[in-house]
């Protein structure tokens, strides 16, 4: 009778064992949404001149830091950085980072955790929108110090189509794709600028984000503006 029983025990451990390794590989994610997609390069997709702005010569002559383009590599793709110019004189900082895998350990990192790294001071930290011709982007406006320099910053950050807030409403993106056996990709979207006005400030940014997006090709803008919001909007959790 305890033969039977245990003989029982054990098939039944068995069954769940296959069953719980069954429901791991059908719940694992393995089709990359980035290959599913056409490449984004981002640049050839982003233009050097647009509308009444071009890249300031005076930029192309900085180097990054190689310990920092050794970083940037290990977890983005793909990754853009420019400083445009205008016919009035404004400055705005563009980069835009592009990650094809957005898993634990290597997922798009916000600016509230870059910038104080760099020994920058977050002032300030509001969520807001851009109104484009796409659509309405929801975006999070920070205002960073470090000495005597402000940096206004406006960006938002999209795991696979939809603009997230946070880490927390990042995982919830996540898991959605990963219930569809999904691996989605992550962008991060950054605009800064130089000066204490941050009203003018905004007004620049929003100005540069409007006609950078309706100068590239539809499926390009697309691709940075997201197609939705969050509908969690809490931007002090990251």
């Amino acid at each position: 009778m305890g033969m039977r029983l245990m003989s029982a025990k054990g098939l039944l451990f068995a069954v769940a064992m296959v069953a719980s390794y069954m429901l791991a590989e059908r719940l694992t994610p393995t089709v990359y949404l980035a290959d599913t997609q056409p490449p984004i390069a981002l640049g050839d997709s982003i233009p050097k001149a647009f509308g009444k702005w071009h890249i300031d010569p005076a930029s192309e002559s900085l180097l990054i830091n190689p310990s920092t383009a050794a970083f940037l590599k290990t977890v983005y793709t793909d990754n853009l950085s420019r400083t445009y110019i205008n016919d009035a004189g404004d400055r705005v900082m563009l980069a835009i980072a592009y990650g094809r895998a957005q898993a634990d350990g290597h997922t798009v990192h916000f600016p509230e955790i870059c910038y104080p790294a760099q020994g920058f001071k977050i002032l300030s930290s509001t969520a807001d929108h851009v109104s484009t011709r796409q659509r309405d982007i929801a975006v999070t406006r920070l205002v960073t110090q470090r000495s005597d320099r402000t940096e206004p910053i406006t960006y938002w950050v999209e795991v696979g189509d939809q603009v997230i807030s946070n880490n927390i409403s990042g995982k919830l993106v996540r898991l959605r794709y990963g219930f569809k056996g999904v691996i989605p990709d992550g962008l991060l979207f950054r605009v800064s600028t130089i000066g204490p006005d941050t009203s003018q400030a905004w007004i620049a940014q929003n100005q540069f984000i409007r006609d950078l997006l309706n100068s590239v090709s539809p499926a390009t803008a697309k691709r940075l503006a997201g197609t939705h919001n969050d509908a969690y909007r809490a931007t002090e959790i990251y």
